[in-house]
Formats: structure tokens, C-alpha cells, sequence
């Protein structure tokens, strides 16, 4: 197994499911996002403020995926276990073990794709 840089925060254990992962994951969210926002190059990173339910789209997108065959957006334990990573990807864009590029959507738009090698 690879070794993670020091860098990295641990996962978020969420196996097994319980009662208040969701809740222990928006905090997460909360803490990261809304109350304390992450700097790419020195620029703040910001989200739109949709909401779904009680919660901010971006947190739904964050923590679950879309089923292929049903359409339905399930919690992803991958992404759920690795919430606290993103800020610090996002923080920590220059350091070796991450590539970062810009790429030009079908739509025009540009987005900038973070990866933890």
C-alpha cells in the first residue's frame, strides 16, 4: 500500500453506518466549506448555495454518486471516507503528489481537476 502524505487528514470512518454519519459528514462539510473556505492559489473557493432538502447540493454531490442502472444518487462510502481529503488537496496543489490541470468542458466552461496520484 501506498504510503499518504503527512499533509493528508485521515478518513472519516463510516462503516459501520450509522444514525449520524450524515451528520457527522456535514459538520465535516461545514467546518471545511461553509464556516472556514479553502484557497486554491490564494483564491477563495466557493460552491453555489442550492439547496436539496436541508443541505447544500455540493454536499449531496460530495457524498454520493449516481446508481447506473436506477439513476438514483446513493452515498458513496469512497467519497463519504475521504470527505476531509478535499480541502486539503484543494490547500496543497503544488506538492508532488498531486496533479492538477485545467480542462475544457463540451460546454465551453473550464474546470480545474485536482488527483491525488
Amino acid at each position: 500500500m501506498t504510503q499518504l502524505p503527512e499533509w493528508l487528514p485521515p478518513m472519516v470512518r463510516v462503516d459501520p453506518w450509522g444514525q449520524d454519519t450524515f451528520d457527522i459528514l456535514y459538520s465535516i462539510f461545514e467546518r471545511d466549506f461553509k464556516f472556514n473556505q479553502p484557497l486554491y492559489s490564494g483564491k477563495p473557493v466557493w460552491f453555489f448555495p442550492e439547496m436539496e432538502g436541508d443541505k447544500e447540493s455540493i454536499f449531496w454531490h460530495l457524498t454520493h454518486r449516481e446508481d447506473k442502472k436506477t439513476g438514483e444518487r446513493l452515498p458513496d462510502m469512497r467519497r463519504c471516507e475521504r470527505l476531509p481529503w478535499i480541502k486539503a488537496v484543494i490547500e496543497n496543489r503544488d506538492k508532488p503528489e498531486l496533479l492538477n490541470w485545467d480542462y475544457k468542458e463540451g460546454d465551453g466552461s473550464v474546470k480545474t481537476y485536482l488527483w491525488l496520484k
